[in-house]
């Protein structure tokens, strides 16, 4: 019982050889495990096609199912089973081409890198109408080696027989295009730099750089270089043409295919090669590449027919923007898209529902970033024509304006992107991040109603920085404008003049603010080992550690290393000889947590004072000194 082609569904290929012919079926794998059968197809071996080996005949079916089911597996992902477990090695992704197979395996594993599959071992008890299929062959003659290959044709290739049954066994809509699914290494400056010592060409190039071009360039390659003499120069060993990187010919493939990863068009591609990369033609193999890419061409849109009216200009970010909802896609999720008219700016919300919470919960995100629009355009959808989303742009101070009913094209922004969206959806939905990827392209490209200037730079007044600024070199002895603005001058000068200069040198005695792990901070004393701009090392005895503080979490140490000595209660006789007090209240130690705050009674000055009369020790007054008890000011230490 055959069912419908349904392209939502899992589609799984199953292939098998036997020594008279090759047979395949395409089936659908439904939620609940079983498969139904969708076609059936089978083909005889011819007589050379009889003398592969086995793998090679495992090879051929696998090949002619692929080819036969075309167009319903192009694009999309399947499930291809064999029997025969070398061929996983040799078709798989993720093995790669192996260099030692056969040419014709390898004709045929580069031809199955235009397809999205899963390949699969599968026990031969397991595949059996493929098996049957097989050998079920009616005699008849095939085409000599037309499925094994899509090659171009030659002028001496001719049909066996001419019949018209026999070539529909090759469909003129697939060409065959070499499409390399290996991940490759990005680009860099350096890959530049030892590609370009390869170039014959650009090695000359460089030679007429540093010691001068010739009067007459005979060379029709070198004259194109010629007429740009003035806008060439060398750094770093890469050459550069009027700031941008000169590309040599064995990267600029790879190049192209970064620039093409998110598949943006010729238009956005000459845009952003424009500004970091330069070689002869780029323009010209930048649209050969776009026209050679199947996906680009599997998701063209249609040409407009319709006269387009554009909308009135706008003088500012943010004074008019286009809404709209599109989805739910092919991912089954639901994206609100808002496009600013002024710089193209696009925002996408996606994992949406068409309801006026969710679009105000977009435009509060909004007016926390940017702020709120003046005017809102839109469709006549439920949410934009809701009481709810009509008071919320009252209490914004937001306008409403909303296109034609049933005529989409009012609301021409929005809708132009929503389809660009969906294109870059189509190509893009293979990889996990490509919605962040597409949205930086888009914004990073030079738009083509914005003077060749790019959405970032209208909406955010600078680039935003792409992968592809790697490629270019960094400049020696590159000096940045250190210079102050004025603005910078005057703060300073106001701040160092009422909060004083601090000039701690190394060896300078400190406090400094202890950050316990009980969570309470004191002042410790310690001494200045080094110094970086605000920032200091400090070592501290107490701590036996050096600790690294900020300028302003540091204090300069008033008392000298003789009072250190007399508040440590260690003090000399007459005798010579040391003896030890008790120590003080008032002491350093028991006041080192608030040292500026050290309060001293009357008696207690006098009692220090006689004590250092009659000890060999220098007396320093401390910092701040106030009377408990009400003393004038002249009795005061």
């Amino acid at each position: 019982m055959l069912t419908h082609f349904d392209p939502d569904l899992e589609i799984v290929v199953t292939a098998d050889a036997s020594n008279y012919g090759v047979g395949a079926v395409i089936s659908h794998k439904f939620p609940d495990g079983k498969e139904k059968v969708i076609e059936y197809a089978s083909k005889s071996l011819n007589d050379a096609e009889k003398n592969y080996s086995q793998i090679e005949k495992e090879g051929l079916a696998l090949v002619f199912a692929v080819q036969k089911f075309h167009k319903m597996l192009f694009g999309r992902k399947f499930i291809l089973r064999t029997d025969h477990k070398p061929l996983l090695a040799i078709f798989g992704k993720n093995k790669g081409i192996k260099v030692f197979s056969a040419s014709r395996l390898q004709r045929w594993a580069l031809l199955l890198t235009n397809y999205d599959f899963k390949i699969e071992f599968v026990s031969t008890n397991q595949m059996g109408m493929a098996d049957t299929l097989s050998r079920l062959i009616s005699e008849k003659s095939e085409l000599e080696d037309k499925v094994i290959a899509l090659v171009a044709k030659s002028e001496n290739c001719s049909d066996e027989d001419g019949s018209d049954e026999d070539s529909l066994l090759v469909e003129e809509s697939v060409k065959y295009v070499l499409n390399i699914m290996l991940d490759e290494v990005p680009v860099n400056a350096e890959q530049v730099k030892s590609e370009t010592e390869n170039d014959s060409e650009l090695k000359m190039i460089k030679q007429f750089i540093k010691n001068g071009w010739p009067k007459v360039v005979s060379d029709p390659a070198l004259s194109i270089w010629s007429n740009r003499r003035q806008e060439l120069e060398v750094i770093d060993e890469c050459i550069m043409c009027s700031g941008k990187i000169v590309i040599p010919k064995a990267l600029r493939k790879s190049v192209l295919k970064v620039l093409h990863e998110t598949h943006p068009g010729s238009a956005k591609m000459k845009g952003v090669a424009r500004e970091y990369m330069y070689w002869p033609n780029i323009g010209r193999d930048i649209e050969e590449w776009v026209a050679n890419c199947i996906m680009c061409q599997a998701a063209a849109k249609r040409p407009i027919k319709s006269e387009l009216r554009p909308w009135p200009n706008t003088n500012r970010n943010w004074e008019r923007v286009h809404i709209d909802f599109a989805g739910p896609c092919k991912d089954g999720k639901v994206y609100f898209i808002v496009i600013d008219a002024h710089s193209k700016w696009p925002e996408v919300f996606e994992n949406m529902t068409t309801s006026a919470k969710d679009v105000i919960k977009c435009f509060e995100w909004l007016g926390t970033h940017y702020g709120y629009p003046e005017t809102i355009v839109s469709d006549n959808g439920s949410p934009f024509r809701s009481n709810e989303f009509k008071v919320y742009c009252q209490d914004k101070g937001i306008s409403q304006v909303f296109s034609a009913p049933y005529h989409p094209q009012s609301n021409g922004q929005v809708e132009r992107f929503v389809d660009y969206f969906k294109r870059m959806m189509t190509k893009n939905c293979n990889k996990r991040n490509w919605l962040s990827e597409v949205l930086l392209f888009y914004r990073a490209s030079p738009h083509e109603s914005l003077e060749g200037k790019s959405p970032s730079e209208v909406f955010l007044g600078r680039k935003l920085r792409l992968n592809l600024a790697r490629l270019i070199p960094k400049k020696v002895n590159f000096q940045e404008n250190k210079e102050k603005t004025p603005q910078q001058v005057k703060m300073k000068t106001w701040f160092d003049k009422h909060h004083g200069v601090k000039n701690r040198k190394i060896g300078k005695l400190v406090y400094f603010l202890n950050y316990r792990k009980d969570g309470k901070i004191n002042w410790l004393n310690g001494e200045v080992e080094s110094k970086k701009g605000v920032i200091y090392k400090i070592y501290s005895p107490v701590l036996n550690a050096v600790v690294t503080r900020h300028e302003n979490q540091i204090r300069n140490r008033s008392l000298s290393e003789d009072c250190n000595t007399l508040w440590k209660s260690e003090s000399v006789s007459d005798s010579g000889s040391k003896k030890v007090d008790k120590t003080h209240k008032y002491c350093l130690r028991n006041s080192i947590r608030q040292p500026q705050k050290l309060v001293m009674t009357k008696e207690s000055v006098k009692k220090y004072a006689e004590e250092a009369i009659n000890c060999p020790v220098k007396l320093v007054r401390p910092r701040v000194v106030s009377s408990i008890v009400g003393t004038s000011k002249d009795e005061r230490c």
